[in-house]
């Protein structure tokens, strides 16, 4: 039952951040033209991918180190390491996606702003929530993040009637998730006790934690390379892929979120005894692979309607959400066999895995986008991640013989 309630919580607090931006984007999509939806994309993308690239893995290692650690204070010690790395990491990012937004994508100053504010909140609220993960205390956001971010959606979604303009939503949204971001801070006991010279809790494990930054940094890579490739190869495709790829963006992150909360229980399953078996790993590999089928005729059937009934502009979005359809078991699966092998410290095998991905993803965008458009994004990730299934599948299969073979 708590592990249920904490994907729950998870799922709503990530899908409420990440989501809501999705959320904000479809509103725009049906009130504003095509060209502003295009800035409005392109700002919320950069603020995405600076947050991918930028993570550094300090999220998964803290779930582990705190976990792992021998003593409450031992864990808030780790905790406040991460959050001391993370701040300058978010701040130096923010910056970069200001600058990149205003003189590069030659964004306007305020839309440029909002895209370094949704870095700088995206980055941030992710270290109290992985703390809150990793003590088992993640129902607790349900009474903090949760509720601010649905009055924040509900505040946007009510200004969008009254004016459109999509950089005034943005920055709502934004204010909303720094709102948020200072209440899991608070909630998890960090901000009172943040202190930089905590760095040195995280430099005597230096050899633990660049792997996991390397991993983090190639997935940041390629994660939104659909979007980038779109813009640069068929720009006129991107609103219409908008709406596909953001209605199935909560669906995936219900997903992550799921092998999130998977990956700690497994990691603390298997703490402090290498030959563990994964047990718990193998079961819910299990459950995903039986859910498939009625994931993928459950999304299709809904967000079909969702299409035609709120966006009878884009119905050429319905022919991209069958291949995002057939994605999202694909990444269920992917996602508990990476938390398999992250759970056992696998990151230098995983950064492998992604530099394999990276180099897929852009061959098969770079070679369908222009010919097929939005189809051919969404075609071209489900490529991508079907041979990341192969590869993970190949690498977990002793974990799946182990428990096999075992005695009941």
């Amino acid at each position: 039952m708590h592990f249920a309630i904490s994907t729950v919580s998870l799922t709503l607090a990530r899908g409420l951040s990440f989501g809501g931006r999705a959320v904000v984007l479809l509103l725009l999509v049906s009130i504003l033209p095509p060209p502003e939806v295009n800035y409005a994309v392109i700002a919320v993308t950069l603020a995405d991918t600076a947050r991918l690239v930028c993570d550094f893995g300090v999220e998964v290692w803290l779930v582990r180190a705190i976990g792992a650690a021998r003593s409450e204070a031992g864990g808030q010690i780790e905790a406040k390491a991460g959050l001391a790395i993370r701040l300058v990491a978010a701040m130096l990012a923010s910056v970069a996606v200001w600058f990149v937004a205003k003189w590069i994508v030659n964004l306007r100053n305020s839309l440029a702003l909002t895209a370094s504010i949704l870095t700088l909140t995206g980055l941030v609220i992710g270290v109290p929530i992985a703390v809150l993960q990793a003590r088992s205390q993640l129902p607790r956001l349900m009474f903090s993040v949760v509720p601010l971010l649905a009055v924040g959606l509900g505040v946007v979604a009510a200004l969008t009637h009254v004016a459109a303009n999509g950089t005034l939503a943005l920055l709502v949204l934004a204010v909303f998730e720094a709102a948020a971001t200072v209440a899991s801070l608070l909630q998890s006991k960090l901000a009172p006790k943040l202190n930089f010279r905590s760095y040195s809790g995280v430099l005597i494990r230096v050899r633990e934690f660049l792997p996991v930054a390397s991993y983090n940094a190639l997935v940041g890579s390629y994660m939104r390379l659909d979007v980038w490739f779109l813009a640069w190869l068929n720009p006129a495709a991107l609103p219409t892929y908008t709406v596909a790829f953001r209605l199935y963006q909560p669906v995936a992150l219900a997903a992550a979120a799921f092998a999130g909360v998977a990956y700690a229980a497994i990691a603390r399953q298997i703490s402090g005894n290498p030959d563990a078996r994964m047990v718990l790993g193998v079961r819910l590999l299990l459950g995903v692979a039986l859910a498939a089928l009625g994931v993928v005729v459950g999304f299709l059937a809904a967000t079909s309607s969702m299409v035609v009934h709120w966006f009878p502009a884009y119905l050429a979005a319905i022919a991209v959400l069958t291949p995002l359809a057939l994605l999202l078991p694909i990444v269920g699966i992917n996602g508990i066999c990476v938390a398999m092998l992250a759970a056992r410290g696998r990151f230098p095998t995983l950064c492998a895995v992604a530099t394999f991905n990276l180099v897929i993803f852009a061959v098969a965008l770079r070679a369908l986008i222009p010919a097929f458009g939005a189809s051919g994004a969404a075609a071209g990730l489900l490529i991508g991640e079907t041979c990341s299934l192969c590869v993970l599948a190949w690498l977990v299969r002793p974990f799946i013989a182990a428990v096999k073979s075992a005695p009941n």
